[in-house]
């Protein structure tokens, strides 16, 4: 349905530019020759009905879109006062010039319909591959950002002295990112140390400014907190300081910055272009006239490769199924 009237609308703005773009199309009057033994319009009353009969004419065409042809040389007024008869009769050629100005119309508003739609799909699977990405991805877990890769909060410099402990263990495997899975699984941590020498792992409700603790190989991990500054600047709390240099990713942060790129990409408009040719080259007959020596020509090939496969078995199908996807998985990885 989306498509559909943006069809129409394109179809609408086309129509708009083409009767913008020709230039009013006058009748084609046809002269009396000076020698004609009747009058040139003596009479003055009989001269300004024809001009007003020649405007309604003049409307009357425009409006049907088709070039009149007036035929000037029927009965003119003489001396008595009669009125000049105008003749007026559509040329053979207005049915083709409206039909192919449609068409052409037609035409370019698929190929505009299919090539936004095409860019608004890419946006729409954008924003929700982003967000499901912030729902049920990676992106769904606490953001974590070291408070210091060589100290723990153990001991520290704070004015308050060192955060209190909520539980610890020794012995864990896995890293800090165990340490940190643990700590997101109570609602009351923020914050932990790990001691990468013995697999220590404290847990903290918050994080300290001035770690001191640097035995056992330590380090200290808070979870990201966003914050705001008076101005309304958004950035993180690190060591008790709002830090507007650095900034949480959001949905709407992350399009922001891979939109443009993608309305950079020449493969992008690439693949845009290709489909909305296609598609107007299926849906309209014009484009189909138009494209039929370059179509002619790359269709050969495709016609016996596909007459080739119906004509074999369904290992030799399957064969071909298996070679394309290898090819589709090979460009995939060495691109990506």
């Amino acid at each position: 349905a989306a498509c559909s009237w943006t069809a129409l609308g394109w179809t609408q703005f086309a129509n708009v530019m083409v009767a913008f773009a020709q230039p009013l199309q006058r009748p084609l009057l046809r002269h009396v020759p000076p020698g004609d033994s009747t009058e040139n319009f003596t009479n003055g009353v009989a001269s300004a009905q024809l001009l007003e009969a020649r405007k309604r004419a003049e409307i009357k065409a425009w409006l049907r879109g088709s070039v009149l042809t007036a035929d000037m040389s029927s009965t003119c007024s003489d001396a008595a006062g009669q009125v000049s008869t105008l003749a007026v009769a559509p040329t053979a050629s207005t049915p083709r010039m409206s039909k192919t100005k449609s068409e052409t119309a037609t035409c370019f508003g698929l190929f505009c319909a299919r090539l936004s739609c095409s860019w608004c799909l890419k946006l729409v699977i954008l924003i929700g591959f982003v967000e499901s990405m912030f729902l049920w991805g990676p992106l769904s877990r606490p953001v974590w950002i070291p408070v210091s890769r060589s100290k723990a909060c153990q001991t520290c410099d704070d004015p308050v002295g060192p955060p209190h402990a909520l539980a610890h263990r020794i012995g864990m495997k896995g890293g800090p990112q165990s340490c940190m899975a643990w700590c997101e699984s109570r609602s009351d941590c923020a914050a932990v140390d790990w001691y990468n020498k013995t697999g220590w792992c404290i847990l903290y409700p918050s994080s300290c400014s001035k770690p001191t603790a640097a035995w056992d190989g330590a380090s200290s991990y808070q979870v990201a907190v966003a914050c705001t500054m008076h101005n309304g600047s958004a950035g993180v709390l690190i060591a008790g300081n709002c830090n507007t240099g650095i900034s949480l990713p959001t949905t709407w942060s992350v399009v922001s910055h891979e939109g443009p790129v993608l309305l950079r990409s020449p493969r992008s408009w690439m693949c845009s272009l290709s489909v909305a040719v296609m598609y107007t080259y299926f849906m309209s007959g014009l484009a189909r006239r138009w494209m039929k020596p370059v179509v002619s020509c790359t269709t050969k090939p495709l016609s016996w490769f596909c007459g080739w496969l119906r004509g074999g078995s369904c290992w030799r199908r399957l064969a071909c199924l298996v070679v394309l996807g290898l090819l589709w998985v090979c460009f995939t990885w060495r691109t990506w």
